[in-house]
């Protein structure tokens, strides 16, 4: 049973590793689950180690109940020769038996001696038996809370995790619509300065042209009187008004860049904790899965 939730929190491992590589980090979560993987294969190995021994114990056990069927099955057999010999009334003429048995005849006490030794073998063993179920259940309460706990650590440390990626997530999304708006806002202004500046492009124009057709006089009749002072003072004006705007819409799309640039990342991040909190989902539907099945 203990083999389920080592293989969930494995799962669990392998696909939070499938997230993008600005979520890789080495979270509570991760080391939530790194602690019910190592309790879990701690678990198996000690309930392992107890199932070799029992069956061991087991073998001991058998072979014990095989002595003590065959010293029963020969007391049945030397009770019922006794009762025999008890029963008789008259001696037989001869020996139909075949004369003396062959082998050694064991003295009353080491008759009796070889019973206790086995019944006291089979009291230890037993005895034996008796510590291992303890122990053994013993480290299956163990392992079941181990389990237990480590699975609620992991799941609280999923719920921690989801609540702080939604969390980010609601500010990643009011930050791409600050970042949005202050964007529409900056265009807007790009476009009146464009505007602005298209505008002084007509009078320029007809300032120059003024300028050019009053320098097409006779020589004698050309003179910096107060028109021409006006007109180049009027194309000055204009000139300097345009490079002011030029620099400032220059600096209104270096800004609009940038904070295009800013949003492309925030947009980027966003999704990155939209695809880690799905990963995270999963791992934990994972974990109430196996929770409802250590019910």
């Amino acid at each position: 049973k203990m083999k389920d939730p080592l293989a969930v929190a494995e799962e669990n491992l392998s696909i939070r590793r499938k997230r993008p590589p600005r979520e890789q980090t080495r979270d509570a979560v991760e080391r939530a689950l790194n602690e019910q993987v190592a309790g879990m294969k701690h678990a198996i190995r000690m309930l392992g180690g107890v199932l070799d021994a029992c069956t061991k114990e087991l073998a001991r056990l058998k072979i014990c109940r095989e002595k003590l069927e065959e010293d029963i099955d020969q007391k049945r057999q030397a009770l019922e020769v006794d009762n025999e010999a008890l029963q008789m009334e008259s001696g037989w003429s001869g020996d139909p038996r075949g004369g003396k048995r062959g082998g050694s005849i064991a003295l009353p006490h080491m008759w009796r001696q070889r019973t206790e030794n086995l019944c006291e073998e089979c009291e230890r063993t037993r005895a034996t038996c008796e510590r291992l179920r303890a122990k053994s259940r013993a480290i299956q309460e163990e392992a079941i809370t181990v389990e237990r706990e480590t699975r609620e650590a992991a799941l609280r440390s999923l719920n921690r995790k989801m609540d702080e990626t939604g969390r980010l997530r609601s500010e990643l999304e009011a930050s791409i619509l600050n970042t949005s708006s202050e964007i529409s806002t900056m265009e807007e202004a790009r476009a009146s300065v464009e505007q602005s500046m298209n505008d002084k492009h007509a009078p320029l124009a007809l300032a120059r042209s003024r300028l050019s057709v009053r320098n097409s006089k006779p020589n004698p009749e050309v003179v910096r009187d107060l028109a021409e002072r006006s007109l180049e003072k009027e194309i000055g004006d204009l000139e300097h008004s345009i490079r002011k705007l030029q620099i400032e819409m220059a600096r209104q799309t270096s800004d609009i860049n940038r904070l295009e640039q800013t949003r492309a990342r925030l947009e980027a991040d966003m999704k990155d904790k939209s695809d880690a909190f799905a990963l995270e989902q999963e791992c934990e539907s994972l974990q109430l899965n196996l929770s409802d099945r250590m019910k």
